[in-house]
């Protein structure tokens, strides 16, 4: 059975500033030996591979959402317009930014702009961020612009340099974060930070990072896979996700081709504490095909795990799945072709190749 955790990252855009300084060298930290791992306000390190998004907010008379990519040393920035403030309409506009980070020595901030140029409170509510915090710059050399429109207010170009950072606080612990961007190179913004929390900063009720960076709804979906061989027992698997919880159906067949049902399961539970993870491996299986047959997935697939709370059960008891039983549950989202998007299972890490799931109806 799969074990289950999610990390919701949502993805979201730096407003560029070309007035931003270059960093020194003589304050706390120095370059990591990971070009993308940033300093928390807890004096921990952070791995910035995956989406980031922040929450709908108001930007010129309608709604904004910034979505952050990172995947090795690959930065995305994206910006979604809308007519209105809520962001539930189709977006007006849109503008992407691409470029390469390379991280330079740890800084202190000069202080705060934005929300009337003070410190925001920290995320487990103990007081407020400094205004002195450290954080991790990286040089940013912009290598593509699609901005038709000017989302980004224009200026921008193929070989642009600039230097950000962001205030990464994780003080409220595991399953969460909030991080703000810097405003000119030394002062950091706070306003309109990324968040990461399964319901909070998110237009998404269910998100689910794909392998295109994009973000997936689950909820209220429902999947099925094809009839697939497990061990000696061939299963078709069924998954109805709502707005916050998870119900899946086994049913088992003694037949190659899924005619002759011999029993069926099923277990389900509320999910929780998304966020974002990198699977190890396709546990000892070769990584299956992507769907547009442009290669095979990698071992590295990032994915959102949730944190799944078992409240029903028709297999309980010993060897079974209990009620009140927390597993961590996620799925690497293949969406390389749009109306056929596939979802692979994952369990503690380990990706499965058999048996992914296809949206009902496909």
């Amino acid at each position: 059975m799969k074990k289950i955790a999610i990390t919701t990252f949502v993805a979201s855009t730096i407003v560029l500033m070309s007035g931003c300084g270059s960093s020194n060298g003589n304050t706390p930290g120095g370059v990591d030996a990971d070009p993308i791992s940033i300093v928390t306000v807890e004096g921990a390190q952070h791995v910035l591979t995956g989406v980031h998004t922040t929450g709908c907010y108001a930007s010129d008379g309608g709604g904004r959402i910034d979505r952050l990519t990172v995947t090795g040393t690959e930065w995305t920035n994206e910006s979604d317009l809308y007519a209105d403030d809520t962001c539930t309409s189709t977006p007006n506009r849109t503008g992407k930014l691409i470029g390469n980070i390379s991280k330079v020595d740890d800084i202190l901030i000069s202080g705060w702009r934005g929300q009337g140029d003070v410190a925001p409170q920290r995320a487990d509510g103990t007081g407020s961020l400094s205004n002195n915090e450290v954080v991790s710059p990286f040089n940013i050399e912009i290598t593509a612009v699609i901005d038709p429109t000017q989302v980004f207010g224009g200026g921008l170009s193929i070989g642009f340099q600039i230097t950000a950072f962001y205030v990464f606080d994780d003080t409220a612990g595991a399953g969460t974060y909030i991080m703000y961007r810097d405003d000119d190179g030394a002062f950091a913004s706070a306003s309109d930070p990324y968040v990461l929390n399964a319901n909070a900063g998110s237009t998404f009720s269910l998100p689910s990072v794909a392998i295109s960076g994009d973000t997936i709804e689950l909820a209220n979906t429902s999947w099925v896979s094809n009839c697939y061989l497990d061990g000696l027992t061939y299963l078709i698997t069924s998954v109805n996700y709502s707005e916050t919880a998870i119900t899946i159906v086994i049913n088992t067949f003694s037949d190659v081709a899924c005619a002759n049902p011999i029993g069926e399961i099923s277990y389900g539970g509320d999910l929780t504490n998304s966020t974002l993870s990198t699977i190890s491996s396709w546990g000892g299986e070769s990584a299956p095909q992507k769907q547009d047959g442009s290669g095979d997935l990698t071992a590295t697939e990032n994915y959102t795990q949730y944190t799944l709370t078992i409240t029903a059960s028709s297999i309980e008891g010993e060897g079974g799945i209990s009620i009140g039983e927390t597993f961590l549950w996620g799925y690497v989202v293949d969406d390389s072709v749009a109306l056929a998007t596939a979802l692979y299972g994952v369990d503690n890490g380990t990706a499965a190749a058999t048996g992914p799931l296809f949206i009902q109806g496909q």
